[in-house]
């Protein structure tokens, strides 16, 4: 699993319901490693593509300063090649909601990769939510979401 986070202490953690993620992944059963921290394993898209690139299927939380999470799930390997990757497994998700999202803004594609970004999920035009730069508080996440920024800061 990769884990963005907004929060200051090192020990922090969001927090989700198991159950619900497994409901999202259709009750399959899974096994989680955290291949990623903000707060321990720093905040540049160099740091993140460090940790989660060519890892394989990821799930990523995001945690706002004032509370809101959210975030992605792909089975598409992240990396630096500097293009969009698709396919239908990819979906958002608000954890604050306890939502799914499988609409795309992006017809062309489910991630974008590149190595000025941490997760972008949705097209390199109109992504549904992207890190770009350094994540540090205040500037950790623009989201322009399918689901609409409403739904997931809810």
């Amino acid at each position: 699993s990769c884990i963005l986070q907004s929060e200051t202490s090192i020990y922090s953690k969001i927090d989700f319901n198991e159950e619900l993620v497994k409901s999202w992944l259709n009750n399959r059963n899974f096994t989680a490693e955290l291949l990623y921290r903000k707060t321990i394993d720093g905040s540049t898209p160099k740091d993140f593509h460090n940790k989660c690139d060519n890892k394989g299927t990821t799930i990523t939380f995001i945690e706002t300063t004032k509370g809101y999470k959210f975030g992605g799930y792909t089975e598409l390997e992240w990396d630096q090649s500097n293009s969009g990757k698709f396919d239908n497994s990819t979906f958002l998700i608000s954890i604050n909601n306890r939502e799914k999202y499988t609409k795309r803004n992006s017809q062309y594609c489910s991630i974008y990769c590149r190595k000025d970004l941490a997760p972008s999920f949705g097209g390199n035009l109109n992504p549904d939510i992207f890190c770009m730069g350094s994540c540090k508080k205040g500037q950790i996440c623009n989201t322009n979401t399918f689901a609409t920024v409403k739904e997931l800061n809810n």
